[in-house]
């Protein structure tokens, strides 16, 4: 048996006395439920339609709802809200809602109830809320619909949770002389028993401001600093002209609010990335909605994002060309790499080529051999390749890896050491496919620069999950000696210590 709550309650017909601008202020909660500022904006419940139809404070006697006690009937005794009486002006009123306690949790704090309200006049109205203020204290609706800032009270959040009603209804019409139950989930921290609560209707017609946020969907979100997710929810206004929604959860974003981007007339989507790299856990955001006719008359949604363990480990495959040299047939291979592979050029009109080589010293550091296109003779090499110094024009020198399976990752790249002892309107160039040697082969970065260049780091993460090959290109139009001992003996490139590494799902390997 369920009980019903008889309540001596002060009931106020109220409309919100004064106005304010429009300017936006933080909310700073001064309990521990909510430890963020969310931008509000200062709303003038007088330029809304919506229209309060009452508020109410009611007293939840905790030492008295046990299991016995709710079976029985219980009847609780509500004091009046001096308060609310000294803020708002009496205008009308409307029945107490009945209200039902089904149980109560001591372990959680947690009351669940029914409340009722009543029409009892021959007019309808529409998007009709009750309202469960949000105080210092720390009271909370858990199972609300979502949120507003209107008809705000002393010491408590700028924003409060509500249940609407009706939503089974044609516009969420209140018909006259009827009456609508929901179902609420109250948290009474501590036990506190004592909630203030309201009920507001938009009257004649349906609200100005979106009514609904709801269907709220994430990707998973890993706790690795740029890790991204696409989340997803729905807007629902009556005139269809919502025109922002945006997030609020800067523990994960870095900032206060991101914008999502419209779909379709309700659909709203982003690429939330983790800014911060946020551990794994449950975030609480806020979404916020807007439309172009209600000025800054803002709806609200609580919604929790989750951060997963990514499940990564740091790998590695990597390249440091000990024990290459005199290439098998005229073909430099080694350690998988191919210089000439895939069909691709390796040649000028005269001399010179991809190869591994040894040069009097190790320029920039580098230990020999490494990949050269310049000097660097070794015993039985290519004729073609015998130049310790230049290489001709017209040279198009390339060298292709191993085929490598990128597991998912959050982050991976392509690193190198390199020298460059560049001619005039040469080009250095790493590419990368997709599709083994038929390509395409897509460009990922390039070098017209000379010097000594340690650890230069290719982003490849837009690859992660996919098969490739990874392809090193040295082009230059002109005949070339290396003068400048920067790169020892060596003309255009020299290439060493190549490390494919990230954070990866799965094993990082050759094919």
């Amino acid at each position: 048996m369920r009980t019903l709550i008889s309540l001596s309650i002060i009931v106020f017909m109220l409309i919100a006395a004064g106005c304010s601008d429009d300017t936006i202020t933080p909310i700073t909660p001064d309990n521990d439920i909510c430890e963020f500022s969310i931008p509000v904006s200062e709303n003038n419940e007088n330029s809304s339609n919506r229209t309060l139809w009452g508020m109410w404070t009611v007293d939840f006697n905790v030492e008295s709802m046990d299991f016995l006690s709710i079976a029985k009937g219980l009847s609780l005794q509500a004091e009046p809200s001096r308060d609310l009486s000294a803020h708002f002006n009496i205008t009308s009123l409307i029945p107490t809602p009945g209200i039902v306690v089904n149980s109560y949790d001591p372990l959680t704090n947690i009351v669940d109830v029914d409340f009722t309200i009543s029409n009892p006049y021959s007019f309808s109205g529409y998007d009709v809320r009750l309202i469960i203020f949000v105080d210092s204290v720390g009271h909370k609706l858990m199972n609300e619909d979502d949120w507003t800032g209107l008809y705000d009270i002393a010491q408590g959040w700028p924003i409060n949770p509500f249940k609407a009603y009706s939503k089974q209804e044609p516009n969420r019409i209140f018909y006259a002389h009827s009456q609508r139950t929901e179902n609420l989930h109250i948290y009474l921290p501590g036990g506190n028993q004592s909630v203030t609560f309201a009920v507001d209707a938009s009257y004649p017609g349906n609200c100005g401001e979106p009514y609904e946020i709801c269907n709220f969907y994430q990707d998973p979100l890993y706790d690795t600093v740029g890790a991204s997710a696409n989340i997803a929810i729905t807007v629902r206004d009556w005139q269809s002209d919502t025109d922002a929604v945006n997030l609020y959860c800067p523990e994960i974003t870095g900032v206060t609010l991101v914008p999502f981007t419209q779909i379709d007339t309700e659909t709203w989507e982003m690429d939330l990335v983790n800014e911060t790299g946020a551990s794994e856990g449950d975030y609480t955001g806020f979404i916020l909605a807007t439309s172009a006719n209600s000025g800054t008359l803002t709806l609200y949604d609580e919604i929790t994002i989750t951060v997963t363990s990514s499940g990564c480990t740091e790998q590695e495959l990597y390249y440091d060309f000990i024990g290459c040299g005199d290439p098998i047939d005229f073909v430099f291979e080694c350690q998988g790499w191919v210089a000439g592979g895939c069909g691709l050029p390796n040649s000028s009109n005269t001399m010179g080529c991809f190869k591994w080589g040894c040069d009097v010293g190790n320029p920039c550091g580098m230990t020999h051999p490494y990949l050269t296109t310049g000097g660097g003779e070794m015993m039985g090499s290519d004729p073609s390749c015998d130049y310790i110094f230049s290489h001709g024009t017209a040279a198009d020198f390339n060298v292709v890896s191993p085929p490598i399976n990128l597991p998912i990752s959050d982050y991976s790249a392509i690193e190198f050491n390199h020298c460059n002892d560049l001619t005039a309107g040469a080009t250095f160039y790493v590419y990368v496919s997709e599709n083994g040697c038929t390509g395409p082969w897509t460009e990922l970065w390039l070098s017209t620069s000379n010097g000594c260049f340690e650890n230069t780091s290719v982003d490849i993460s837009d690859y992660s999950g996919t098969d490739v090959m990874f392809r090193f290109r040295y082009e230059s139009l002109n005949y070339t000696v290396g003068t400048s001992g920067l790169c020892g003996d060596n003309a255009g490139v020299v290439i060493d210590n190549i490390s494919i590494n990230g954070c990866f799902i799965g094993t990082l390997e050759e094919n």
